[in-house]
């Protein structure tokens, strides 16, 4: 009996010691070094605009990225185009109406590696009160304690009910947008994590 607790008190410690941490990295983007913007066409020609501000709590284990979780944030009110008609435009309820709605949130779960760095996840963005689920390609590079991230997505602006009435058809400013990121992140201490 004694030989038999033994045995089973081995075996717990052993499995304890060979089961890795469930908990994930903190990562924290740094503003300065990082940029998020969309691109499409107006009257077909092609426009790049920009978010000012965005922030995303990131969590990521290179040995787990299936664990890996996004939650980020836009304000929809920091969105600059270069012309200062469109950019007031893009406030009113035709489009972000960012008045009632001035954020816009991705969140996603899990990391699918894809080969060569690259990575893609499956995640839902909520925009203007709308949610749609919305697929993010990115290559990832980690060195040290700092990341760089590249990626990309592709929407289709009236899911969204983004740019109603006139614009919806897309004869003026096109359906089809694209998101592109590139990001650069600081690994943060286990003790400061929030």
């Amino acid at each position: 009996m004694i030989r038999l607790i033994a045995l089973i008190m081995g075996l717990t410690i052993s499995l304890i010691t060979l089961t890795p941490s469930a908990k994930a990295d903190n990562w924290q983007i740094i503003a300065p070094e990082s940029s998020l913007s969309f691109t499409a066409t107006q009257a077909g020609s092609p426009f790049t605009g920009h978010f000012k501000q965005f922030d995303a709590a990131v969590t990521f284990d290179p040995a787990s990225p299936e664990a890996a979780h996004i939650h980020a944030e836009i304000d929809l009110t920091s969105a600059r185009t270069g012309a200062d008609d469109r950019d007031a435009a893009l406030m009113t309820p035709t489009w972000f109406n960012s008045e009632a709605f001035p954020k816009a949130v991705y969140e996603a779960s899990g990391f699918t590696p894809v080969g060569d760095g690259r990575f893609e996840t499956q995640g839902t963005l909520t925009l203007k009160g709308i949610s749609q689920p919305l697929t993010l390609q990115f290559t990832l590079e980690i060195t040290d304690d700092m990341a760089h991230v590249t990626g990309v997505a592709k929407i289709v602006r009236t899911n969204f009910n983004v740019g109603s009435g006139d614009f919806e058809s897309g004869k003026w400013i096109s359906k089809a947008v694209e998101v592109q990121l590139m990001l650069t992140a600081e690994k943060v201490p286990a003790g400061d994590a929030p």
